[in-house]
């Protein structure tokens, strides 16, 4: 099947009717891997650049793109089936020639730049002599030519018929054999082809990958599960951020917590370096999507991010509203949407704190201590801890009953086969060594993605980042993406390929959140290993004080008290410690210890492996311009924050800002890239 962000997808469309556009189409390319489609004509808002390759799709039968050249249409043979090819643009001048039907004057498409051209017969009478121009109009039937829809079906190209050898192409200047060709190769993409997808991003709240589909022997989660097996489940996924208003803003902007300036809670007024910062919502509104989200956003300034439709808006940690109403106000949305294709994020209050045993009846079975083990990361054991990691996975299992009720909406749609779902948690539980830590308890999520007809269901090993999302997403609706994301299109992944030269490092940065718990530290992990770097060695780190010191003012009840500890296991008592006090350095063999619970840093067997990892870590702060490479960054945040950690100096301020948002900004205008 011919489908979107695969190679050969003609992706021209109109946004706003979701059918492909009346404007003319140019093509710029090269070989068969490196031929672009390029939309002529349009709006600068409409503008369309998108990478194309042949497919096969059926039973053998290919069709690639369709260009023009200085000297016309070529028709090349692959060794599968007929593709559709044109030759390199070797200079601008082939391309003048994809120019406004019949007027005096040609438009660039690489430039936008009009540019006056030769004699430009007008393809709207049906054959022009000589003409290099091609019109994609409404219904699949060519505006002002003599070709129906139903001709152009009958004039499809054979690719069973005798090929010539690899390599082998000939010439068409024929414009009405050239139409035909383009008319012929849409009517074979199927009617979810020639619409962009629907996104639909659901997101969790302070979970990490404990679902029956990741393996889990406790979770009930049989809607996410069904959800994995019907998609790609990705084993190896990151947030870069463990605490939600980083990691939120992250996967929306495309961009690490240090390139968009969102670095602690919103809460606590961290805030983005810029309201301006494309993300989902605003690239996806220009392209002619409708917009909403049901939940919370927790990022600031929210007005970055316009939503064309809201509902239960705020955490709603005490459930007062249900799972139902997340489903109803989804299903409003659908309908309020019009015809758009649609970008929609459903957040969801669970797994946060307070672990509800049950919430509104729901799970009407819930689990009980007796019923669950601590979760392996956190080897604290009592029976309070037990009724709280059983609640936990009762968030768990009402969180799945919502999944179920929203695809169930989804599905009363009749769009379910053409929309793109993704599921995420925002970062990992919170338990000792989790949310707000850089440990894998805090930084591995589950990442499902289902996309009917696109996606191979499977498992994917590879590295994943929550920062993937957004590209992947434009990549799927033909909208550019704007230079500078982190991320990559995991279309590669979800399609089966062995993607090349993917990510060999994932990355991952805290500063505590909020003044009370500000301690730095970064991570990189390849992999196996996993190192972690402390920027103030050896001092208190607050974030571990919220678990374990039941004195600190943000001390959180899935916490270890101080009898548990005592109780726990000598390695477990030992990486209390060690987080309470981090040295600079932490070395980690997650093949052959995956909790982290052994620190090879100081040993000279791992000398290597420590020093690659250091230097991977550098570069990257160096390529991404992480302001907290420099020691002066580090050294005036971390005081502001301990010169503010009462609230009442600043969270109920108006307009309050922290002196980062516009310092770090500035620092990382001024070095270069």
């Amino acid at each position: 099947m011919l489908e979107r962000g695969k190679p050969g997808f003609i992706d021209a469309v109109d946004h706003r009717r979701r059918s492909l556009f009346g404007p003319r189409i140019g093509i710029e390319g090269g070989r068969p891997h490196e031929r672009r489609l390029v939309a002529v004509g349009f709006k600068p808002d409409r503008a369309r650049v998108v990478a194309q390759r042949q497919r096969a799709f059926g039973d053998g039968v290919a069709i690639g793109v369709v260009g023009v050249g200085t000297r016309g249409l070529r028709l090349g043979q692959s060794r599968s089936a007929l593709d559709l090819a044109l030759p390199r643009v070797a200079d601008r001048g082939a391309v003048r020639s994809g120019a406004e039907l019949g007027t005096g004057e040609g438009r660039d498409p690489i430039s936008d730049s009009t540019k006056v051209a030769g004699d430009r017969p007008n393809i709207g009478d049906g054959c022009g002599n000589g003409s290099r121009y091609f019109n994609f109009s409404h219904g699949n039937a060519l505006s002002g030519g003599k070709y129906s829809g139903s001709a152009l079906r009958a004039a499809q190209v054979n690719a069973r018929a005798p090929a010539p050898s690899i390599g082998a192409s000939t010439v068409c200047e024929n414009p009405c054999v050239i139409r035909l060709i383009l008319a012929a190769s849409l009517c074979l993409l199927p009617a979810s082809a020639l619409q962009e997808p629907n996104i639909l991003l659901i997101v969790s709240e302070d979970n990490g990958p404990e679902l029956g589909s990741y393996g889990d022997p406790y979770a009930r989660t049989p809607n996410l599960d069904q959800l994995a097996a019907e998609g790609v489940r990705f084993e190896n996924a990151f947030v870069p951020y463990s605490v939600c208003s980083p990691s939120r803003a992250a996967f929306l902007t495309g961009l690490h917590p240090v390139q968009n300036g969102q670095i602690g809670l919103a809460t606590h007024k961290f805030a983005m370096y810029r309201d301006d910062t494309p993300n989902f919502v605003t690239l996806l509104a220009a392209a002619g999507y409708a917009t909403g989200l049901i939940g919370k956003l927790h990022i600031n300034p929210e007005r970055a991010f316009p939503f064309d439709f809201r509902a239960i808006p705020g955490s709603n940690f005490r459930r007062e509203h249900s799972v139902d109403d997340y489903a109803a106000a989804a299903r409003l949305f659908f309908q309020e949407r019009g015809d758009k294709p649609f970008f929609l994020s459903v957040n969801y209050p669970d797994a946060h704190l307070p672990f509800l045993r049950q919430a509104n009846g729901r799970p009407a079975e819930p689990l009980s201590a007796g019923d669950i083990a601590p979760l392996p990361w956190a080897t604290v054991d009592s029976p309070r801890i037990r009724r709280q990691v059983a609640n936990y996975y009762n968030c768990l299992a009402r969180l799945d009953e919502g999944v179920g009720l929203l695809l169930a909406e989804l599905d009363r749609t009749g769009e379910a086969d053409n929309t793109l779902v993704i599921y995420i948690g925002d970062h990992g539980a919170q338990f000792p060594r989790g949310k707000g830590s850089v440990y894998e308890g805090g930084l591995r999520v589950p990442l499902i993605v289902r996309w009917p007809g696109k996606a191979i269901p499977g498992l994917v090993r590879e590295l994943a980042s929550t920062l993937d999302i957004l590209p992947t997403a434009l990549a799927a609706a033909g909208v550019e993406a704007p230079k500078g994301l982190t991320g990559r299109p995991l279309q590669p992944l979800l399609r089966g390929e062995r993607a090349q030269d993917w990510r060999r490092h994932i990355f991952a940065f805290t500063t505590g959140s909020f003044p009370r718990n500000c301690y730095l530290q970064h991570s990189v992990r390849d992999r196996r290993y996993k190192l972690i770097r402390s920027a103030l060695p050896d001092a208190q780190n607050p974030i571990a004080g919220s678990y374990l010191d039941e004195q600190h003012p943000h001390h959180v009840v899935s916490g270890a008290k101080a009898g548990e500890q005592t109780a726990a296991p000598e390695h477990v008592r030992e990486a209390f410690q060690r987080w309470s006090r981090p040295p600079q350095y932490e070395l980690y063999d997650l093949q052959s210890d995956p909790y982290e619970w052994r620190n090879l840093a100081s040993d000279p067997a791992f000398a290597d492996v420590k020093q690659s990892l250091v230097q991977a870590l550098e570069q990257w702060q160096q390529r991404i311009r992480d302001p907290f490479l420099d020691p002066n960054n580090v050294r005036s945040f971390v005081e502001e924050q301990h010169a503010n950690e009462d609230p009442a100096r600043y969270r109920y301020k108006d307009g309050f800002s922290w002196s980062y948002v516009k310092e770090l900004a500035q620092w990382r205008k001024d070095i270069q890239p």
